[in-house]
């Protein structure tokens, strides 16, 4: 398993083109832990959408357990105590927005971790290439929680694993939404 965290990534994004199916997110979420992450996009989606933002929306749209899903806006609360979210949206600098596809932010088959990653994925530009080790360490969590939600992206159509051959590396196919081929 240790040398599995190790072995280099590829990712190739698949875009999926539809007119106003992508959101605008402050580049500032970067700096959240998964599960945060996966709370604020839904927070932002169902703002942008005009609905309320409770507890029971987000459990809604994701399948976490209820101790995750508090856990994270426990902490997604005490973070935003330091951040005003409203200034780090409005902000004219030219690479403050990340735009993403909104179709996976209400999957309900994905953990709000899983949504955290695949964001983070998304957020990457073709090709490119980084060590598991190295999402743990920029998503601040361990390499079980990136493996773990890895798994859930491919099991849910999200991501698609293929081996290099004659190496230790994967080439992934990040898709904005599931591809079930």
């Amino acid at each position: 398993m240790a040398n599995q965290i190790q072995k280099e990534k590829q990712i190739y994004r698949v875009h999926h083109n539809t007119p106003g199916n992508y959101i605008a997110v402050p580049k500032k979420v970067l700096d959240l832990e998964p599960a945060e992450i996966g709370i604020f996009l839904i927070a932002v989606m169902r703002a942008e959408l005009g609905l309320e933002n409770h507890f029971e929306y987000i459990f809604d749209h994701c399948n976490s357990k209820y101790a995750e899903i508090q856990t994270a806006l426990n902490s997604l609360i005490q973070k935003s105590k330091t951040i005003d979210w409203v200034k780090e949206a409005n902000k004219k600098e030219k690479y403050n927005k990340i735009y993403i596809d909104k179709y996976p932010i209400f999957d309900k088959n994905l953990s709000l971790t899983a949504k955290g990653v695949l964001f983070y994925m998304l957020t990457k530009t073709d090709g490119w290439q980084f060590y598991i080790t190295e999402m743990a360490k920029s998503l601040h969590t361990d390499t079980k929680t990136i493996n773990k939600a890895l798994d859930e992206l491919e099991e849910n159509g999200y991501i698609k694993r293929e081996p290099i051959p004659g190496t230790k590396k994967y080439k992934f196919t990040v898709y904005e939404v599931p591809n079930k081929n």
